[in-house]
């Protein structure tokens, strides 16, 4: 709530700079904050998600998905709007129509790839819950890098990967072999839809992941700024008003495609009559997605702050926490092959991220 207050109301101060990139704190004390907010906030974020999912009758997984889009566009747009240059630079456009409009267009042809991946990922992430379990989802979410590896090799001809990467990419599917089999529920051909629905929306994650590269990288991205404060917005521009518009775009867009998606399996109707038998549910949505948001943007801190391994090792680390909270919250059996799988998971991960850690 702290960190909530001091970035969207960090108004009357220049548009590059928040209440919370301000404060003079150590470096040591900002990562160890931010990764408690991280925790805090995720953690939330999981066992809402969880007991909405866990709601007798709750089926509409493609409304779940619509809402989550929403939400990032909703906050996404009151943050752009009410932090940083977001207001000037929407008046400045009604002030120029025409420019603004050519600008909307490019924007839209850009980011409306994103939406589309975006929408994709959520949707068959959102879908597998109805043939694995949530610590299964979690933990195949963990592997991010696996598909992230890959389509950076071919979508952006990254050569610079080791051994060491490869070792881990053999430890992280080797534990997450042993976690499913553990975790064996259901029908096979069940459980085999939902892993190939995770990993169909891990893929399209990991593409979705590299085109945003693409679009946030300063040779790509065309600015429509002019006057004496060019030099001032440029910095700006390139990491916190992009990405802000990056989400209202991107999460704009993924809103209209899962209305569509939502409208066509009929679900909306079907959810309608349902929440109004389950009040409570309207509660535990609304939080769900205020947290998945503030997440997103606690995530874009620590990468601006420090890196992305720092990131990806504090994202990672919050993850497993939820599967083993999860497994605390909501009983389920566990083996050895729990604790096998899962620790190559987390071997993998932090084999990976030491090498990132020494390349810096």
């Amino acid at each position: 709530l702290c960190w909530f207050l001091s970035f969207f109301f960090g108004l009357g101060k220049q548009p590059t700079t928040t209440m919370l990139s301000t404060t003079e704190w150590s470096e040591g004390f900002w990562l160890i904050f931010l990764s408690l907010s991280l925790f805090t906030v995720y953690i939330s974020f999981g066992y809402l998600q969880e007991s909405v999912i866990r709601e007798p009758g709750f089926s509409f997984m493609e409304f779940m998905t619509l809402w989550q889009n929403f939400c990032y566009f909703f906050f996404g747009l009151v943050e752009y709007l009410f932090c940083g240059n977001g207001y000037f630079e929407l008046k400045k456009h009604l002030q120029q129509p025409q420019q603004a409009m050519n600008l909307f267009f490019l924007e839209c042809k850009r980011y409306s790839v994103v939406g589309v991946l975006c929408t994709l990922t959520i949707v068959l992430s959102n879908f597998s819950f109805r043939f694995i379990s949530f610590p299964v989802q979690q933990l195949f979410k963990s592997c991010k890098l696996l598909p992230v590896m890959i389509a950076r090799i071919v979508y952006l001809g990254e050569t610079s990967y080791e051994l060491s990467d490869y070792i881990a990419c053999f430890s992280l599917m080797s534990g997450l072999a042993l976690f499913t089999m553990a975790d064996r529920v259901g029908e096979a051909s069940m459980q085999f839809i939902g892993l190939v629905t995770i990993v169909a929306a891990l893929i399209f994650d990991g593409i979705s992941g590299s085109y945003q590269e693409k679009v946030l990288h300063p040779s790509y991205v065309e600015t429509w700024t002019d006057g004496e404060d060019d030099e001032k917005k440029t910095e700006f521009t390139k990491k916190n008003h992009l990405q802000r518009k990056l989400l209202i775009f991107a999460y704009g867009f993924a809103t209209i495609f899962t209305l569509v998606i939502v409208g066509m399996a009929n679900e909306l109707e079907g959810f309608m009559v349902y929440q109004a038998a389950h009040p409570a549910i309207h509660v535990k949505l609304f939080l769900m997605g205020f947290n998945s948001y503030i997440g997103v943007r606690l995530v874009i801190e620590l990468v601006q702050r420090f890196d992305s391994g720092v990131a990806t090792t504090v994202t990672t680390l919050r993850k497993f926490t939820t599967v083993l909270l999860s497994y605390f919250f909501f009983p389920r059996p566990v083996t050895w092959l729990h604790i096998v799988g899962g620790s190559m998971v987390l071997g993998g991960f932090f084999v990976f991220n030491s090498r990132i850690f020494q390349k810096k």
